[in-house]
């Protein structure tokens, strides 16, 4: 079992360069900055590039949209009975 931390290391978000800079928010653990720096650069890398070309196709690549699954970044809102994180 996980220790409840009653003081975080974690700076405060105001001391950030950034708004979205990580590990500066308490509510988040160490998994959560993980996730979200795996989430940007997938973004950031696979994504951005080729957003104008989809909106012009009406389509994401299906790859693409294969490899955000295979991240667990589909069905966040999708019950766990159903594939989804639940």
């Amino acid at each position: 079992a996980r220790a409840l931390r009653l003081f975080s290391t974690r700076p405060e978000v105001s001391q950030a360069e950034t708004m979205t800079a990580l590990n500066t928010r308490h509510i988040f653990t160490e998994e959560h900055d993980m996730f979200r720096e795996m989430t940007r650069k997938f973004f950031t890398e696979k994504v951005v590039p080729f957003h104008d070309k989809w909106e012009e196709e009406g389509q994401v690549s299906r790859e693409v949209w294969k490899q955000a699954g295979e991240l667990g970044l589909l069905g966040a809102a999708t019950s766990d009975k159903y594939g989804g994180a639940g």
